[in-house]
């Protein structure tokens, strides 16, 4: 593989990279190598293609199908992914990772930042507990999904420098264009988005701009202003961000959403079944969780608002309780949120 470009992100005194490579993801040295391929696929649909990533995995005797078989895990119904179970490379020639994480989103041409979303939240949920620190990917969703390079490549460098700017427990991301169009492509939006992540030292600030960061589906707009509402009478000097009130309109909102995260003191997620199917609102979830998870403050204060089916890893969370969505225990959890500040 040919490195066409790289950006340097330092987190907390470490050095983590994302690198754009012009190469073949099925023929790798061993230098070449890593510990997880990231593929795309749509869903259940694991046809060895001529034109795809699969079908030349398929050549080296590798199959996706086989492994989607016997899963390691299956994410597909809140992430839309999958992991392998652990294979030896060594069976395969030009094939030096040790699983492969399949991307199958649900819905066509979906927004790329939602889409991208989805991933790094598997990401994060696999990277300690398999030990993962460097993963491989193609350009994601260019081929068959018909997205271009356009859209989707931009979100998923911000992605991956606004992860691990929470501590992402990767050294390093490749991304690998296979054709030589697709290369130069990236490589020119690489080279924009340089700019901006290349040796940042990214952190938490340390300062907190608002006080409370209410995370809501849109069908529960209702009883999010009631809660701000609520809170603001116990605490009326306290700066809420709410997305209907601080989001610019047109604005690239996954970097304002990490932004305004990472300077909340505490984060509020009112969960209810709509909240669930909202990628935006899991994301939201999924950022106030890694935050928690790594020590740096008490952020996440989640309240059940509606009753749901609630995946296990949010369930173990201590919640406060306010079903169904009653304003007398709206207005007691807002009294009790004021009261842990």
């Amino acid at each position: 593989m040919k490195l066409l470009d790289k950006i340097t992100v330092n987190y907390k005194g470490q050095n983590k990279f994302i690198e754009l490579y012009h190469g073949d993801l099925a023929n790798l040295t061993k230098v070449e190598g890593f510990d997880l391929l990231v593929l795309s696929a749509f869903p259940n649909d694991y046809i060895p293609t001529t034109t795809s990533l699969i079908g030349s995995l398929h050549k080296t005797g590798l199959s996706v199908a086989s492994l989607a078989r016997d899963k390691e895990m299956d994410l597909r119904q809140m992430h839309a992914c999958w992991l392998s179970k652990q294979f030896n490379p060594g069976k395969y020639s030009g094939i030096q990772f040790e699983r492969i994480l399949c991307f199958e989103p649900h819905v066509k041409l979906q927004p790329a930042y939602e889409l991208i979303g989805d991933l790094f939240q598997t990401i994060m949920n696999i990277a300690k507990p398999y030990k993962i620190k460097n993963i491989g990917m193609p350009i994601l969703a260019t081929g068959d999904a018909e997205y271009s390079i356009e859209k989707i490549f931009g979100p998923l460098i911000e992605a991956a420098a606004n992860w691990f700017s929470l501590g992402l427990e990767l050294d390093s991301i490749k991304i690998v264009a296979y054709d030589t169009l697709k290369a130069k492509q990236a490589a020119k939006i690489f080279s924009t988005l340089k700019q901006k992540y290349d040796h940042h030292i990214l952190e938490s600030k340390g300062m907190f701009t608002y006080d409370y960061f209410i995370s809501y589906s849109h069908n529960d707009s209702d009883k999010a202003m009631f809660l701000m509402k609520a809170i603001k009478k116990n605490a009326p000097k306290a700066n809420i961000f709410i997305d209907n009130l601080k989001l610019k309109v047109g604005h690239a909102w996954q970097q304002e959403i990490f932004e305004s995260l990472d300077v909340s003191k505490t984060i509020i997620t009112l969960l209810s079944p709509s909240y669930l199917d909202s990628k935006i609102c899991k994301l939201e979830f999924s950022i106030a969780n890694h935050i928690q998870l790594k020590g740096e403050r008490d952020v996440l204060a989640p309240i059940y608002l509606y009753s749901s089916q609630l995946p296990t890893y949010i369930e173990l969370i201590q919640w406060i309780d306010c079903r169904e969505g009653v304003n007398k225990k709206l207005e007691k959890a807002a009294k009790q949120l004021v009261g842990f500040t």
